[in-house]
This record gives C-alpha cells, structure tokens and sequence, in this order.
C-alpha cells in the first residue's frame, strides 16, 4: 500500500458547503468578560462548547449549524468556526461595531435572523450573550431559556428541552419553548465540552452589509476607582476567601499575594465584581 497516498488523502481539506435559512444559530463572543475569560480578538471558548451543543442538536435534527461573527476585523476568526462544526459563517464586520454596542448589535442580529429564520439560536451566558438574548427574544416573539448547562430533543416538536440551575446551583429545572420560535438559549460557561477542532475543515463566511446605527446610549468611559481581576474568578488556580469575621482584612490581602492567589469575599470589603455569589461563580 502506498503510504504517501494515504498521508495524501488524510491531509485533504474539507470543505464546507454553505446553506441557507433555518438551522442552529451561535453567536460569537468575543468580548473581554468575567465570566468568560475572553481575550480581545479571540473566540470564547463558550462559543466553542455552544457550537458543540448546536452540532449535536442540528445533527439529531437533520439541520445545519451556522455561526455569526460581529465586530470590527473579526473576518479572520470565520475559520476558528468552521473547524468547531460550523457548516455556514455569517460576518458583521464593520468600524462602527468595535467593542460592544447593544444597539448596533441587535440590529444586525435581528435583521439577519428575520431574514433566515433559525429554529434555535445560542449565545454564551455572558455579559454580552445576557443583553442580547432576551431583547432578540422580545423582538422576535421567540422563547428564551439562560444558563443552560444540558439539552435534551424532542424530535417530533423539534423542541429544545434545556435544563438550568435554581437556588444558587442547589436545584436544576428543565424549561422548553413548544410554541415559540426561534428559541434563545444561553449557555453557560464550561457546561458543555468543547468540540474537536478539526483543523481541516474550512469553509467561506458570507460578509453582512452593516449600516452603521447611532446608539441612544453612550459609554463616557471607565468607571472610577476600579480594576478588574487579572483572571476571571472561574479560572484562578488559587483562591483566597474572607468574611466580616476574618479580622484584619490587611493580613488577609498579604496572605492572597504571598500565595499568588486571587482574593474574594462576600462583604463590602471588597470590589463588587469579586464578591462570592452563585456558587463557582463571582456575584
């Protein structure tokens, strides 16, 4: 058997052929988030396990998986897509949409799927996925579910039955849309493994026209007297937790950065955004 053909053959690119309209829809997130941990001019990696979860429930219902990019020079990262199972990209690339805007988003978000149509559509259960969803659900008259961390089919209605945490994590229910469409999910970050990344697979995004929008709301700047944690809580290897009860809350800071450990607490004793809240999770 001739070796270098099969070296040949397996070094063959895949290449994906686009469809329209239907489908499992994931949008992107590639926004610096908390929970996320997003670097700029990446792709989340909870838009990767989304584009999992959409390939398995596109599969079982004989559909396919589109992914949608926004931002300013996102159009390289359609390929990251293509290899975490997406068989069409859609790309909103535009100055007017660097950073996050929620109204330029939305527009372009809702003006594409009232074109296409999607029976479902995920975002991450992010800063970003969060204010999106629910004003797309709105405006669409589609059915929303957040914090997903397991789906199950109902083949026969094409339902999503999408389980999420109550009660701080203690207690889980499963929620559907039977009725509504599309349904909105958000997912939460780590719930779902990340797909192979099949490096071989390739494919030709479609290039959205943008029409820049003029935002009702504006961002004046940063707000003051606060920085960010260096890593998100989520991915901190080593964690040091105080209370009102810890004493000289001082000692306690020495402690977390003789450690190298990233400090948390569930009083005022320290920046909001590092309070404990859900369980595993920063307020």
């Amino acid at each position: 058997m001739d070796v270098s053909y099969l070296d040949l053959l397996m070094a063959q690119q895949e290449e994906v052929t686009e469809v329209e309209g239907g489908g499992i829809w994931v949008v992107a997130d590639l926004s610096t988030t908390l929970k996320a941990g997003v670097v700029d001019g990446a792709v989340a990696p909870v838009t990767l396990e989304a584009l999992g979860a959409a390939r398995t429930l596109a599969d079982a219902l004989g559909a396919y998986v589109y992914g949608v990019l926004i931002g300013d020079g996102v159009a390289d990262l359609a390929q990251t897509l293509y290899q975490a199972g997406a068989d069409g990209v859609r790309v909103a690339d535009h100055p007017s949409l660097a950073g996050f805007a929620l109204e330029p988003y939305v527009k372009v978000l809702a003006d594409l799927f009232e074109a296409e149509q999607p029976e479902v559509v995920l975002f991450g259960a992010t800063e970003t996925g969060q204010e999106l969803a629910p004003r797309l659900a709105q405006r669409m008259g589609g059915g929303l579910i957040e914090h997903v961390v397991a789906v199950s089919l109902d083949e026969a209605t094409r339902t999503v039955q999408a389980t999420f945490p109550i009660y701080g994590g203690e207690y889980f229910e499963i929620a559907a849309c039977p009725e509504a469409r599309p349904q909105f999910l958000t997912i939460e970050p780590g719930a779902f493994p990340a797909p192979f990344m099949d490096t071989y697979r390739k494919g030709e995004p479609t290039m959205l026209e943008v029409e820049p929008v003029e935002p009702a709301v504006r961002v004046v700047g940063p707000a003051e007297g606060f920085e960010p944690p260096p890593v998100p809580l989520a991915q901190a290897p080593v964690i040091v937790a105080a209370g009102r009860q810890a004493g000289d809350f001082e000692m306690v800071k020495r402690l977390a950065t003789a450690l190298g450990a990233q400090l948390l607490s569930n009083a005022e004793l320290i920046a909001i955004l590092l309070r404990v809240g859900v369980p595993g999770e920063n307020a």
